[in-house]
């Protein structure tokens, strides 16, 4: 159950013990056996779940298949390889969560040797990304 992702309170349920009696169980150096089988469960469970995320990083192909009838009849199977595209926001998490990366940013933004701007104006240009391509061209500006 443990390789299933169950909680403690799970496991506890499906053996018909109250989660007090399975806390005592692992603490229990007579149970030694039954706790090591829940670490190697606990554990393979962690790595599925660490290969998932890997291959949603990295993306990946697979092969789907479709069965083609007419007339209620199998006439052919067709075989197509699909590609699944790295996880933009698979990556942020791993980054932010593994390594500390933090995906936000700010700027303070001063005048000169550091004193506040003083009766100016910021302008900010971005670069032609192609987004927004859908936006109508000849829209006017608000006033």
């Amino acid at each position: 159950m443990k390789i299933l992702g169950a909680t403690d309170g799970e496991i506890a349920d499906a053996l018909g013990i109250k989660p007090a009696t399975l806390y005592r169980w692992k603490k229990d150096k007579n149970k030694k056996e039954f706790c090591e089988s829940l670490k190697k469960g606990g554990f393979v469970y962690k790595a599925d779940a660490v290969l998932s995320l890997h291959k949603r990083i990295t993306g990946f192909k697979y092969k789907e298949k479709k069965i083609v009838k007419e007339g209620g009849v199998i006439v052919r199977e067709e075989i197509t390889e699909k590609t699944v595209i790295p996880d933009v926001a698979a990556i942020m998490s791993y980054m932010t969560n593994v390594w500390g990366w933090k995906h936000k940013s700010s700027h303070e933004v001063t005048g000169k040797d550091g004193a506040p701007l003083v009766g100016g104006s910021v302008e900010i240009y971005l670069p032609d990304n192609q987004r927004g391509d859908h936006i109508e061209k000849d829209k006017k500006e608000p006033k």
